[in-house]
């Protein structure tokens, strides 16, 4: 479903001029020296290389190749510009559905605010409900280079460029063929990756077509937590920064078992027991979840690319691009749980699993414990005997592009392009190692008929209920395992379509250049759904309770952009000019929107360039952000009207005062809710149909520096600055329910309509979470990129064809703040892990003839756990990883070669539980650092 905002005559409006205006030529083109003029990412005018106005960091296929890369996010996601991708292969193993996806996040700021391009194009989404892109669906060994746009790039691009842009650049004009073959695995003998490739390209009808075709697979085997030192057992980091090793599960195998503890309905406490009434004991008893986890979900992928382009004329040009890709994987976790806190179905007088004082498997030490024959027991425990919990997951992606372009009026600048792109993504997952809640609670409600044990609701029986022994492990029988078990499904349906038509070219000559335009016209629909399982739909099943997402929207566009060289060729200045563009967008969902830019190149000599560009930026809500249904949940909170918390500042005390319920209860002598009134809150987590766009002012201003007196040297400095106005996010429970009442009351306070209470009692009695327009994020920094490359024959003759190449990319961040909501503390990632304020890159390369050496060093600075704590463990100092790979070509056909990752096998920093960064089950920042540890890799190239 939509909510139309637009009106019938902007949608007409740029109807019509669509036939007269155009988007989207193919960003970027191979530039062969300097001098060549290019599109360059960033912009859609063709400048000479050097001179984008906005920064560029190129990684070429050589680059990918130099590192063993086969899946391009892994070499991408440790770039210093790109922050922690919010999924990838290992942070994603304890995801819902989204398991083995592979994400981009520039700059830290959501990888919903990163665009990703294929030949300047859109690329689908690759899971529900949101634009972001799965990498994974992107053939890696057709790609000739990737290009990563930083700050706000809309106005060229359109929404979710509010970060930047990352264009995959792939091969055109291939012929030949091409194939390999690249086997790896880690010193520990697990990890293993199988790659290999084909690539066959041939020209057509004397030049005038030509036709690529690429096959690739790829495995990549789990890692399992419990093959690492840093992660075989459980791990917790308290307060004080105390580690504790091992922190086992309180769910273990054989169960703990008592009578009103705090979450009973008494509130007492008593100790907990074992099933033949033992004291139980964490450590001896409990449940160490690593030993089942994964570091590293597994991966199989399969896919199937081609390019292809004939010239029907002189002047028009088809071009097409497919891609099926295929990714298979399944995830793993420690066995599901089952006891207290497992509540049968959702809604506000669902119960909580017990079992009745009256079921015989009870052991006599366990009825001992508590005199009162009526008293339920309350257990704890591990379902060991339902096996791991497993998603198993298949991803597939279809998308192709097709159209026209060629020169608009021949022997002219003047260009055009048009095409039409298709993607479309459909997910599958199965899920295992779950259970009927409802039916285990009729399991355990058992009884003795006839000396026999059978469940004690006849309809159950009936429908072939089984009674269930949960004290000890092993004790389950087949029959009642086969009655509880459950699976659960999810369905993910995810479709995009773009039709565009586009100009360029130069409209005047000044004395300084020509001044040189784009514009153009897109139309869009994205689409989405997802779906689930009944049981899951009602709550039944002992996994996450969710709800089906449908949605869609559509967006027309146009946009301008101009390029104007003011100056050149004089004292002082060799080139001054401007360029600007502006972008209008009709959002069916949020309406009109404007994203625009301007920016300024000024370069005195030869050697040296300045830039600034400015930008605003938007991005629209995602078909989730906007359309997910209420989905009901439980929370627990603390009550700021209570009798000692009322007091903490006066607007608190007064509206408190002022509630229904609570002036009451202040009245009779005070307000004091117990913990049972504070526990498992019903609420619900939806989207929101009414949230606008996102607003972002981006800053750039930055020097090129390419001295003639030092050959083969470019530096780049640039300062970025951006700041996201009305970004969308979910407001914290605990904080809607004090900013209600330590705020003015009125329409104008969002957060009271986020919070229920009864007008009697003045209880809380709903918590609900919605998306909205609240939060601004702020983020900043400098980039640094150097290239030299030394001609070794300069220095002796025996090195004549030998070369030695220098590439470093750095960043420093400034900062990197999150304010939740108008008025709300400020909180600053930078220095925090997966935020350092250091990170660079430094490759070294040496080619003689037909041996190369590559060297990657990956610095990460030093970082805090957490930026809010302060305890003697929470600094992480910097480390280094070192990359090698060794080549050598016989033939001039057939490369061999050998590499090692993390060639010093530097484990990551222990974190532990508890702590935002850490990644569950690898006891560590697992998406920050590297948790492979050394791997080793070794392939055969062969080109004809």
């Amino acid at each position: 479903m939509t909510s139309p905002r637009s009106t019938a005559g902007s949608r007409a409006l740029l109807l019509a001029g669509a036939a007269l205006v155009s988007l989207a030529l193919p960003a970027v083109a191979q530039a062969q020296d300097a001098l060549e003029e290019i599109v360059v990412t960033g912009s859609r005018i063709a400048r000479p290389n050097l001179t984008a106005p906005s920064p560029v960091t190129v990684v070429d296929s050589e680059a990918l190749l130099s590192r063993g890369t086969t899946n391009p996010a892994d070499y991408l996601n440790q770039l210093p510009s790109l922050g922690v991708p919010s999924v990838s292969s290992t942070n994603s193993n304890f995801t819902t559905t989204a398991a083995g996806l592979n994400l981009i996040n520039l700059r830290n700021l959501g990888t919903e605010r990163t665009l990703v391009l294929v030949n300047g194009r859109r690329h689908v989404g690759g899971t529900g409900g949101s634009n972001a892109v799965d990498i994974n669906s992107i053939p890696s060994d057709l790609i000739e280079r990737i290009d990563v746009v930083t700050g706000g790039a809309s106005a060229v691009y359109g929404s979710e460029a509010v970060a930047g842009v990352v264009n995959f650049v792939l091969k055109d004009n291939f012929e030949g063929v091409k194939a390999g073959v690249q086997y790896g695995v880690t010193d520990e003998g697990d990890g293993q990756n199988v790659h290999a490739y084909s690539l066959i390209g041939a020209n057509m009808a004397n030049g005038r077509g030509n036709v690529a075709l690429n096959v690739g697979y790829d495995k990549t085997d789990s890692i399992k937590s419990k093959d690492r030192s840093f992660s075989s057992v459980d791990t917790t980091r308290g307060a004080t920064g105390k580690l504790t090793r091992p922190a086992y599960s309180y769910y273990g195998k054989d169960g703990l078992f008592y009578y009103n503890i705090p979450g009973s309905t008494t509130g007492e406490t008593t100790d907990l027991y074992n099933p033949d009434g033992t004291l139980f004991n964490r450590t001896a008893n409990g449940y160490n979840r690593d030993q089942d986890r994964l570091i590293q979900v597994p991966t199989e992928r399969y896919l199937v690319s081609t390019n292809a382009h004939y010239d029907l004329t002189d002047n028009v040009r088809w071009f097409f691009e497919g891609t099926y890709a295929r990714t298979e994987g399944d995830s793993q976790q420690e066995p599901i749980t089952v006891g207290d806190q497992t509540q049968v179905g959702f809604g506000p007088s669902a119960p909580y699993l017990s079992v009745p004082r009256t079921n015989p498997f009870i052991p006599q030490a366990i009825k001992d414990l508590a005199p009162d024959a009526n008293e339920p027991v309350q257990f704890e425990r591990r379902f060991s005997e339902l096996g791991l919990r497993r998603s198993d997951f298949t991803r597939q992606t279809f998308r192709f592009a097709t159209g026209f372009e060629g020169d608009l009026i021949p022997d002219t600048s003047w260009k055009y392009n048009t095409y039409y792109s298709y993607g479309k993504v459909t997910e599958a997952q199965t899920s295992t190692g779950v259970y009927n809640t409802q039916r285990m609670a009729q399991a355990l409600d058992a009884t003795t008929i006839n000396g026999q044990i059978v469940c004690a609701d006849a309809a159950a029986r009936a429908m072939g209920c089984a009674p269930i022994n949960l004290f000890g492990a092993g004790k389950v029988s087949q029959a009642a395992l086969d009655y509880v078990r459950a699976s659960s499904n999810y369905d993910a349906d995810i479709k995009q379509q773009v039709g565009s038509l586009s100009f360029t070219g130069d409209v005047v000559e000044l004395p300084a250049g020509p001044v040189g335009v784009a514009f153009g016209g897109e139309w869009r629909k994205e689409a989405s759904s997802t779906e689930f399982d009944p049981l899951t739909l009602s709550g039944l099943s002992s996994g996450n309770q969710a709800a089906n997402t449908k949605g869609s929207y559509r967006v027309w566009e146009g946009f301008g952009e101009v390029n104007v060289p003011l100056l050149a060729d004089m004292q002082f200045v060799k080139y001054l000019g401007v360029d600007a563009a502006v972008r209008y967008s009709d959002y069916s969902t949020v309406g009109s929107l404007w994203s625009y830019k301007g920016g300024a190149e000024y370069a005195p000599i030869d050697d040296v360039r300045f830039r600034a560009t400015y930008a605003r930026a938007v991005r629209a809500p995602n078909i989730s952000e906007l359309f997910d249904p209420a989905q009901q949940t439980f929370s627990s909170v603390s009550d700021p009207c209570a009798d000692d918390t009322r007091n903490a500042n006066a607007t608190r005390a007064a509206n408190c005062a002022a509630t229904p319920g609570v002036r009451e209860a202040i009245a009779a002598g005070g307000f004091k809710p117990g913990d049972k009134d504070l526990i498992s809150i019903p609420g619900f987590n939806s989207g929101n149909p009414n949230l606008d766009a996102e607003k972002a002012d981006t800053w750039t201003i930055g020097a090129v520096f390419t001295p003639t007196f030092v050959h083969g040297l470019a530096v780049t400095v640039d300062y970025w600055d951006i700041k996201i106005k009305d970004a969308i996010q979910g407001i914290d429970r605990q904080t809607a329910v004090e900013q209600c009442v330590d705020q003015a009351q009125g329409a104008n306070n969002l957060f009271c309509s986020l919070v229920q209470r009864d007008p009697v009692t003045g209880l809380i009695t709903g918590l609900d979470a919605r998306q909205m327009n609240v939060a601004t994020q702020k983020a900043a920094g400098i980039d640094v990129q150097v290239d030299y490359t030394l001609e070794l024959g300069d220095f002796s003759p025996t090195l004549d064809d030998s070369t030695l190449h220098f590439n470093l990319v750095g960043t420093y961040l400034d900062k990197n703040t999150s304010t939740a909501f108008a008025g709300a503390t400020p909180i600053d990632d930078a220095g925090q892990v997966g935020y350092s304020r250091y990170k660079a890159n430094l490759r070294t390369t040496y080619n003689q003839g037909p041996l190369s050496a590559s060297w990657l060093v990956r610095y990460i600075g030093a970082a805090n756990m957490d930026n809010t704590k302060e305890f003697k463990d929470n600094r992480i100092p910097a480390i280094a990883y070192h990359d090698v790979q060794v080549s050598y070509t016989l033939a001039e056909k057939y490369q061999l070669y050998v590499g090692v990752n993390n060639l010093l096998d530097r484990n990551p920093p222990i974190i532990g539980g508890t702590y935002a960064v850490n990644v569950t089950g690898t006891e560590t920042a697992a998406d920050v650092y590297d948790v492979t540890g050394r791997f080793f890799y070794t392939g055969i190239r062969a080109s004809f």
